[in-house]
């Protein structure tokens, strides 16, 4: 029995160096680019999970006795890398989004919760704690689900997104794990998963970085001007019928950028370019199937800009509800 639990315990020394090896690591190579913001917010996120290791260290592995307040008190702490990863997770989807102000409105409550702790220790403050943890990550995941919905599907930054907020998810899931269970196996888990999300988290950033700085060098045209030259080459050139059609060659033949014309898209036609594109082709192969009730949805599908067959069912299904096939059995007049 003593043996397998200092096999354990050696198990847990181990992981937990190598955690904290990796965190200081990564926390030191953001942190001096300490000049780009987002770099700047995860290192301070990495730098704060260093201390939380130190503490650790000094508080259950010093011989130390801890009360169940005290206990508590510390797990609180921990609790303050929430409204620093939410934070995090905002700048990527809302860049520039963090500020001195909402980083104060963010950490107030947690401050709040902590000193009514620590001067009258009661179970119904660490429900309240929890819960203000609980609505951040609600936050921070129906903002990033709401924001990727209205960018492009072929947008690099969607898909980073959704990476980086899985991985965040991944670490806050082990580590309620670890601290619900209290096993050797769960918290060897845990520095392992978490350890894996960080390093996902470290390189996703430069991929963000890389596209802002390349954004932020753009300068916007005055006002929506292309609009008239954008109606021209969908509705008289019908551009969309090209199933190579990419926003970027729009873009292009307008005289605007990309990131632009994909705002225009969102707040002014309340659709991502994609599914507006795939709606012009709809209604093109729906004009189409009137005038050759014959055509069959090879035909239909390339003639009308789609790039395969699959493409143009998963359109078709999305805006009518029915396959192509059974809406022409439907609603087409027979001869």
């Amino acid at each position: 029995m003593n043996d397998a639990f200092t096999e354990n315990t050696i198990l847990i020394f181990f992981a937990q160096g190598a955690h904290f090896l990796l965190m200081a690591l990564l926390a030191l190579l953001l942190l001096r680019q300490y000049k780009v913001r987002i770099k700047l917010l995860l290192g301070s996120i990495l730098a704060f999970w260093v201390l939380l290791h130190v503490k650790d260290m000094i508080i259950y592995y010093g011989q130390n006795n801890i009360s169940l307040n005290q206990n508590n008190l510390i797990t609180m702490i921990d609790q303050l890398a929430v409204p620093l990863s939410a934070l995090f997770q905002l700048e990527i989807i809302k860049h520039p989004y963090v500020n001195l102000k909402r980083t104060c409105i963010y950490f107030i409550p947690y401050i709040v919760f902590l000193v009514m702790y620590a001067l009258q220790p009661s179970h119904i403050i660490i429900v309240l704690m929890f819960s203000c943890s609980a609505v951040y990550l609600l936050h921070m995941i129906v903002s990033t689900i709401l924001m990727c919905r209205k960018m492009p599907k072929d947008l690099p930054l969607k898909r980073t997104s959704l990476v980086i907020l899985g991985s965040l998810m991944l670490i806050g899931l082990v580590w309620m794990l670890s601290c619900v269970i209290t096993m050797p196996v769960t918290d060897i888990l845990y520095y392992i998963l978490s350890g894996v999300a960080w390093v996902v988290v470290y390189f996703s950033v430069d991929k963000i970085d890389l596209k802002w700085h390349t954004a932020d060098r753009i300068k916007k045209p005055q006002g929506f001007s292309f609009v008239e030259n954008l109606d021209h080459l969908l509705n008289e050139e019908q551009i969309y019928l090209n199933p190579e059609l990419t926003i970027t060659d729009v873009a292009r033949m307008i005289g605007t950028n990309r990131s632009y014309l994909s705002e225009y898209f969102n707040n002014n036609c309340n659709s991502s370019f994609i599914d507006y594109i795939n709606n012009l082709r709809l209604n093109h192969a729906g004009k189409l199937m009137m005038n050759d009730t014959k055509i069959s949805l090879d035909e239909l599908s390339s003639m009308s800009g789609f790039n395969s067959l699959s493409t143009f069912r998963r359109a078709f299904m999305k805006k009518h509800g029915v396959t192509p096939s059974n809406y022409r059995q439907e609603c087409m007049p027979r001869e």
